[in-house]
């Protein structure tokens, strides 16, 4: 049901589609890097349903996959962070 003050739709939005659906997947592979990282942010955090489009089956098989990834050493649990200096420069007098 909609509401009155809903916003309306933007034409050129595109839509999500799910792609191991597209794909008839029945099982989706840990070893397979090049999909896996498709679904995971630049912070190595893997990405939400409402942003990939990804059915519910194939989100839970994806996040198992990236688990075993993650755990076997294929993929980072996190991305390196900004390397700064321990202890400051002192200031010049």
């Amino acid at each position: 049901m909609a509401t009155k003050n809903a916003p309306p739709r933007i034409k050129n939005e595109k839509l999500k589609r799910c792609y191991f659906t597209a794909q008839h997947a029945t099982y989706i592979d840990y070893k397979n890097l090049r999909i896996i990282s498709r679904y995971i942010t630049s912070f190595a955090r893997i990405m939400p349903r409402r942003y990939s489009g990804i059915q519910v089956k194939y989100q839970r098989m994806l996040s198992q996959a990236v688990k075993r990834a993650r755990f076997l050493g294929l993929l980072p649990y996190t991305m390196q962070h900004r390397q700064y200096p321990k202890y400051a420069e002192p200031a010049a007098e």
